[in-house]
C-alpha cells in the first residue's frame, strides 16, 4: 500500500510540475499557447496546486525563512491587485500566482530539484522542435506558415511558423534572429541564461548545450551580455584551473568573433551587425543598443515624478487605446506602472530569496537576476521567477556539498 501511495505522488508530482511549466509558459505568451485561455490555464494551474496542498500537505517544509519568502510575496501580489486597472480579472491572475508561487517556495530541496528539471526538459524539448525547423529556415526551405500579423500587444509583427516564430515578415530581414516560440530573441535568450545558471553552467549536461546554442542563435545582446558575465564571474569565484579554462574559453572565443569581424565585410556579418554596432557608443544614449526607452516614454516619466505620482505609479492613468508603455521596456517601465513602492516590496522580495539560501553561486545568479532585469522588467513573470526560486537552494546544495549537480530527480 505504501509503495502504490508513493507511485501515486511521483505521479502527481509530474503532473504538477508539468502543468506549473504550461501556465508559465502561457503567461510568457508562447505561441504554442496562443489557443490556450489564459484564464483557463490560470484556473487549472490554481486547482492544481491547491490539490497539492490538499492531498500531500507532508510534502511542504513550514520553515520560518519560507514562510517569510512567502509573506513577502504575497505582500507585493497583494500590492499589484491593489494598483491594478482589472481587478476582476487581475484578482485570478494573482491568486494564482500566489499560490502556484508559494507552492514552489515550500517544496523541500529534492523536490525544487525535480520540478528544475521539469522546467529545463520543457524548455529543451520546445528547443528541440524549434531549432532543425530554423536551420531549415536559414538554408533557405520553403516552410509553411501563417499569415504575418500585429501580435496583440501592438508591439510585435510575428510570422507564426508553427515551429517557430519569425519577427516580422519573411524574408524582410538580411540576419533574421531566432526566437523559438518566444515573442522575441530577448524573451527566449534570457530564461534560457536563467536554467543554465540554474544548472550550475555544466556543460557536461546535453541540455546545458542546448540552452547555450539557443542564446548564440537568438544574436541576443543581454544574453549574450548575461552569459558571458556570469561565466566571468564563475570563473573568478572557482578553483584556479576552473579560472583558466574558462578564461581561456573566453579569450578563445572572443579572439574568434574579432577574427570573423575583421575578414567579413561588416554589412553581412551577423555578429558585427547584432552585437557590435550595438555596443557602439552614442552621445545621447550611450551604447546604441540602450532603446528600450522612446523619448516620449521618457518625457512622461519625468512628469510623474514632477506630479508626485511616482510612489505607486500611474498604470490607472494609461488610455488602454494608447499604451505608451508598450514599446519601451525595462525597469522604468516597471517603476512607471507600479510606482516605486512596487520596485521596493519586489526588491525585498528578491533580497529574502537571495539571503535565504546565501552562496557564492547563488550571489553570482542573483547578479544575473537582477542585470536581466534592467533592460527588460518581466523577473516577475512565472516563466522567470519559478525558475529563479529553485535554483537558490538548489546552488548552496551544491556548494555546501562541493559536488557537481547530481541531484536524484528521478
Amino acid at each position: 500500500m505504501h509503495d502504490v501511495w508513493a507511485i501515486g505522488t511521483n505521479v502527481y508530482f509530474k503532473v504538477y510540475g508539468i502543468v506549473i511549466f504550461l501556465f508559465m509558459c502561457t503567461t510568457m505568451n508562447l505561441s504554442f499557447t496562443w489557443e490556450i485561455s489564459i484564464l483557463g490555464m490560470s484556473i487549472v494551474g490554481l486547482l492544481m496546486a491547491l490539490l497539492f496542498f490538499f492531498f500531500y500537505p507532508t510534502k511542504f517544509l513550514y520553515t520560518k525563512s519560507n514562510c517569510r519568502l512567502c509573506v513577502m510575496y504575497i505582500i507585493f501580489l497583494g500590492y499589484l491587485l491593489f494598483v491594478s486597472t482589472n481587478f476582476t480579472v487581475d484578482i485570478i491572475r494573482y491568486l494564482t500566482y500566489g499560490v502556484c508561487g508559494c507552492s514552489v517556495i515550500l517544496l523541500p530541496d529534492y523536490l525544487k530539484a525535480r520540478l528544475l528539471r521539469i522546467f529545463t526538459l520543457g524548455t529543451c524539448l520546445i528547443l528541440l522542435i524549434s531549432i532543425p525547423a530554423w536551420l531549415l529556415y536559414l538554408l533557405g526551405f520553403s516552410l509553411p506558415h501563417g499569415s504575418t500579423d500585429l501580435y496583440e500587444n501592438g508591439f510585435h509583427i510575428l510570422t507564426n511558423y508553427y515551429f517557430f516564430l519569425l519577427n516580422g515578415y519573411p524574408g524582410e530581414q538580411l540576419i533574421p534572429r531566432f526566437t523559438s516560440m518566444f515573442l522575441e530573441p530577448g524573451q527566449l535568450a534570457t530564461p534560457c541564461v536563467f536554467l543554465i545558471f540554474a544548472n550550475d553552467a555544466n556543460f557536461r549536461k546535453k541540455e546545458v548545450i542546448l540552452l547555450f546554442i539557443a542564446v548564440i542563435l537568438s544574436f541576443s545582446l543581454i544574453g549574450y551580455g548575461l552569459l558571458l558575465g556570469g561565466l566571468f564571474l564563475k570563473s573568478l569565484m572557482s578553483q584556479k584551473y576552473r579560472v583558466l579554462k574558462i578564461l581561456s574559453f573566453l579569450i578563445v572565443v572572443a579572439s574568434l568573433f574579432l577574427y570573423i569581424n575583421s575578414s567579413r565585410n561588416k554589412d553581412e556579418n551577423a555578429f558585427y551587425a547584432l552585437i557590435i554596432s550595438r555596443l557602439e557608443y552614442d552621445e545621447e544614449k550611450g551604447i546604441a543598443g540602450n532603446n528600450r526607452t522612446t523619448m516620449f516614454f521618457d518625457n512622461q516619466y519625468s512628469k510623474m515624478f514632477e506630479s508626485g505620482d511616482q510612489y505607486l505609479g500611474i498604470a490607472d492613468k494609461i488610455d488602454p487605446n494608447f499604451d505608451w508603455t508598450n514599446n519601451p521596456s525595462g525597469w522604468k517601465k516597471f517603476v512607471v506602472k507600479y510606482g516605486l513602492v512596487g520596485l521596493i516590496l519586489f526588491s525585498f522580495f528578491c533580497l529574502i530569496l537571495l539571503f535565504k539560501d546565501w552562496s557564492l553561486q547563488g550571489f553570482i545568479y542573483f547578479i544575473v537576476m537582477i542585470v536581466a532585469f534592467i533592460p527588460r522588467s518581466m523577473l516577475p513573470s512565472p516563466y522567470w521567477l519559478y525558475v529563479s526560486i529553485v535554483a537558490f537552494p538548489l546552488l548552496k546544495m551544491q556548494q555546501r556539498c562541493g559536488l557537481k549537480r547530481n541531484f536524484d530527480v528521478n
